[in-house]
């Protein structure tokens, strides 16, 4: 198994879950499996996928067989993870949108810098 927190290729990923890379990108396409991928166009085929992420997708999809059904521990432990991946997606969210704000800042302050710069010289 990989130790990395992030895994890079759908070969990484397949390792990871033991399966084969057919079988882990069918999966994501039938049954949701997180993957990520870069925004914009031309990065179809590259792929990130957190160990995490996979590993409480996995809890979720192949629940044993006595825990399937109308039994109230699955279904609680089923809203569990959903709302524990609810808050991890709403952190995300709120780190990126920090992280704009002070890209944002920063760039604004490199351009009154080289402004200066420019004054001085």
């Amino acid at each position: 198994m990989n130790t990395s927190p992030v895994l890079t290729s759908w070969k990484e990923i397949a390792q990871y879950l033991g399966k084969g890379v057919r079988t882990v990108q069918r999966w994501e396409q039938e049954m949701g499996l997180p993957v990520r991928r870069p925004r914009g166009p031309g990065h179809k085929k590259a792929v990130l996928a957190r160990p995490d992420d996979l590993d409480t997708w996995m809890s979720l999809q192949w629940l044993p067989k006595e825990q399937d059904g109308n039994d109230p521990t699955a279904d609680e432990m089923r809203s569990e993870i959903v709302a524990e991946l609810n808050d991890e997606i709403r952190q995300a969210r709120a780190l990126r949108q920090a992280n704009q704000v002070l890209m944002n800042e920063m760039h604004q302050l490199i351009q009154e810098l080289q402004e200066l710069e420019h004054r001085v010289y």
